[in-house]
């Protein structure tokens, strides 16, 4: 077996415990939801609940928040041009 090879079931046998981990976290979350426990106590999502290391939370990069700030204030400067017709 190649290097490559070696690399590449490396990478399937992680997606598979990657995946393993994920139906179990949803098995154990829909578990602990039980009607006799208080509701105020309990994580809201799975992901709150158990992170799975693939559960990466996405990030805006530095050039997307720009790009939203500037549609933003066009969109604000457009809003009140309306508002003062």
């Amino acid at each position: 077996m190649t290097w490559a090879e070696y690399l590449i079931r490396i990478d399937g046998y992680l997606r598979i415990e990657r995946k393993q981990q994920q139906e179990n976290r949803r098995l154990w979350f829909n578990i602990i939801r039980a009607p006799h426990l208080d509701p105020k106590t309990l994580p809201k999502t799975e992901k709150q609940f158990y992170h799975v290391e693939g559960d990466a939370p996405i990030r805006a990069s530095d050039k997307g928040k720009q790009l939203w700030q500037r549609r933003m204030e066009e969109y604000n400067k457009s809003k009140t041009r309306h508002e003062q017709q």
